[in-house]
């Protein structure tokens, strides 16, 4: 603001009363207003102001720029309690006659620019004539007048902004929700001089700004897609986070929407509304209107399938669903969240993706905890690997447990059969994304595309280690359902555990571990009682989870036929785990008791092998004979091993023969 026009108004508003003196101020206030350098030439040029709504504009925004304004104004009015510029005083001050009385009241009508752009807005007390309603000037505006191109300090509490670091690299097309992301961002960030209705029919013959929103799961990488969006076209991001703005006065939402909606109008910016579903009510009328009277970008990110209030989705430009990212996707993820500075390799990061498979969500977690460990020299590899897996902790209450298997398929001991049905469960995991995506048959198949395995077989069989094994192989970590947990003796708190659970895991990264699946997985009974209803009730939402569910799940259970035969179909595999034999016995020995295990004798594992046991009740004669020779203060032997074998066996109803001397008796 400059010295010449501060002086200016203030004798502008001094010469009330000397009409000489008035006519005077008002052509040297005019003068300072003139040129492409004047003060607020950008507003007058953004919004194609005349000189004289310009002038307005200036007088209405000095209540907020100069300490001093209100009390001239209030001597201009000879009265203290009119503080603030209105109608009345603008036609005293500017008006030198019938012609320039008339072009005042249009340059302030609700169809004039500053009005229908909301540059002005009036605030009548209730029975107050509108000729003496107080004007107010959008602050982000008056801010810019003055030379400053920030939000209002009121807005702190909700804004995030976050910088394009000087351009960079839009996220992948390849995807149809990214790739209209990226499109219409594109698209409103080069077009041209503001008129209304600039999307023409399109966005409505009403519509500035555009709206769009971006759903899908938590963790889906949707606030990460929009950041990356408006990198690629050189803008910054503003965020707020709806759910922390619903909670606010209806007078802060309002307050913080406008800002953000006028400086994405004014500067460029793209909006960015976390839990966008969240604002409600005047909320979401405010945001309606502002994105119908704005050229701004707005991105809702809303969960999948959330409704959005009718105001909101009338101006909706855009819905697009993104999903979880996969394959090599994820490794871009990984590029987009590093610094730029960072200097990884494509391949390094290919790697990393494969290994530790995180949503967009724990990338960029994974991303900032790396970086604040890290030595000086920067991020590296490994560092970033251990950040990484630290992040398949995350809490998931008490429902189910989140462990990193580290089993591998040279780990499995079962039976040639067996094994080759555990490896074509492996198999088809590494190839669903060639299969569904690379194949097209996902365009077709769109329910049931999860694998659904069942692992039965007698206990201690292998069961849950071969289920491990599987999410080794694959990548993924493993995630064990608390069936203590989930069922709940209150009705509807199991329906709402299971439908928590399938929300929680994440399908490109996890492999859902159904122990002892029978218990939840039970056959449906008549209803003769109300808790038989609700325990069907129970199973139907489980039938619908399972068949919606994308990713990897493994249900174990020695009772087949327990399990409710509506799940049949639903199982892209069916393991059988017998009774190991003779070999596999001698191997399961060896590899319990490896040897760099010190004993007293070498281990007869053959001779344990005669013993018929499973993979479960070797681990445990291991284990009891151990426990047996340390009370003696001895090392292990066979004999300590094969006295515990023979009692497990006993206990199970097996028979068991006992070898005297050389051979059998």
């Amino acid at each position: 603001m400059s010295p010449a026009f501060l002086h200016g108004v203030e004798v502008l508003l001094a010469s009330l009363g000397d009409e000489a003196g008035l006519t005077v101020a008002r052509r040297e206030v005019a003068a300072q207003l003139t040129g492409p350098d004047a003060p607020g030439a950008p507003v007058a040029a953004r919004y194609g102001l005349t000189q004289l709504e310009l002038l307005v504009l200036w007088l209405v925004a000095m209540d907020q720029l100069d300490p001093g304004h209100r009390e001239r104004v209030a001597r201009a009015n000879d009265d203290l309690r009119r503080d603030r510029l209105d109608l009345a005083l603008l036609l005293r001050l500017l008006s030198d006659g019938p012609d320039d009385e008339r072009l005042l009241r249009a340059a302030l009508a609700p169809q004039g620019t500053l009005a229908r752009r909301e540059l002005l807005v009036a605030y009548a007390a209730a029975g107050q004539a509108p000729l003496f309603a107080p004007l107010a000037a959008d602050p982000v505006v008056a801010g810019l007048l003055a030379g400053v191109e920030a939000a209002p300090l009121t807005t702190a509490p909700y804004l995030e902004v976050t910088e394009p670091a000087g351009g960079g690299e839009a996220p992948s097309s390849e995807g149809e929700a990214i790739g209209w992301l990226c499109a219409v961002l594109a698209a409103w960030a080069a077009r041209p001089a503001p008129t209304p209705g600039w999307l023409g029919a399109l966005a409505g013959p009403a519509a500035e700004g555009v709206l769009l929103v971006l759903e899908g799961a938590e963790g889906s990488g949707r606030a990460t897609a929009a950041r990356a969006a408006a990198r690629g076209i050189d803008r910054r991001t503003l965020e707020v986070d709806g759910g922390a703005l619903s909670v606010a006065s209806e007078g802060q939402q309002r307050e913080v929407l406008s800002a953000l909606t006028r400086m994405s109008e004014l500067y460029g910016d793209v909006v960015l509304v976390r839990d966008g579903h969240r604002l409600t009510g005047a909320a979401a009328h405010a945001l309606a209107r502002f994105v119908r009277r704005r050229d701004a970008a707005v991105v809702l990110v809303t969960p999948s399938d959330a409704g959005l209030e009718p105001a909101l989705e009338r101006v909706t430009l855009l819905r697009r669903r993104l999903a979880l990212a996969g394959g090599p996707d994820e490794a871009r993820v990984w590029r987009l969240n590093l610094p730029t500075e960072a200097e990884l390799a494509p391949e390094t990061l290919r790697e990393l993706a494969a290994r530790v498979h995180l949503s967009p969500r724990q990338v960029g977690q994974a991303v900032r905890l790396a970086a604040l460990v890290s030595a000086p020299e920067g991020l590296e590899p490994a560092g970033l690997e251990r950040a990484a897996r630290a992040q398949l902790t995350r809490n998931v209450g008490d429902l189910a447990v989140v462990s990193e298997p580290r089993a591998r398929l040279a780990d499995l001991v079962l039976d040639d059969e067996t094994r080759e049905r555990v490896e074509e469960v492996i198999a088809a995991g590494r190839a669903r994304s060639l299969v569904l995506s690379g194949w097209g048959l996902g365009r077709r198949i769109c329910r049931g595309t999860g694998i659904i395995a069942l692992f039965d077989g007698e206990p201690g069989t292998g069961k849950t280690h071969a289920a491990e094994v599987v999410a080794a192989e694959l990548g993924l970590s493993l995630v064990r359902i608390n069936t203590a947990s989930v069922v709940d003796k209150y009705i509807g708190e199991t329906e709402k555990n299971l439908t928590r659970i399938f929300e929680r895991a994440r399908p490109e990264g996890s492999l859902l571990l159904f122990d002892e699946a029978d218990s939840l997985f039970s056959k449906r009974t008549s209803v003769e009682r109300s808790a038989d209803r609700y325990s069907n009730m129970d199973v139907n939402v489980l039938l619908q989870l399972v068949e919606r569910f994308p990713g990897i799940a493994v249900l174990t259970t020695n009772l087949k036929q327990a399990i409710d035969k509506a799940f049949e179909r639903r199982f892209t595999f069916r393991v059988t785990f017998g009774l190991p034999g003779f070999d596999e016995r001698v191997r399961l020995w060896r590899y319990l008791l490896p040897e760099d295990v010190e004993t007293a004798e070498p281990i007869d594992f053959e001779a344990l092998a005669d013993v018929e046991l499973s993979g479960g009740e070797i681990k445990n004669a291991i284990l009891i004979g151990a426990y047996a020779a340390a009370r003696e203060g001895a090392r292990l032997t066979t004999a300590h091993v094969l006295g515990a074998a023979q009692r497990e066996a006993a206990a199970t109803g097996r028979a068991v023969r006992v070898r005297r001397g050389d051979g059998w008796p």
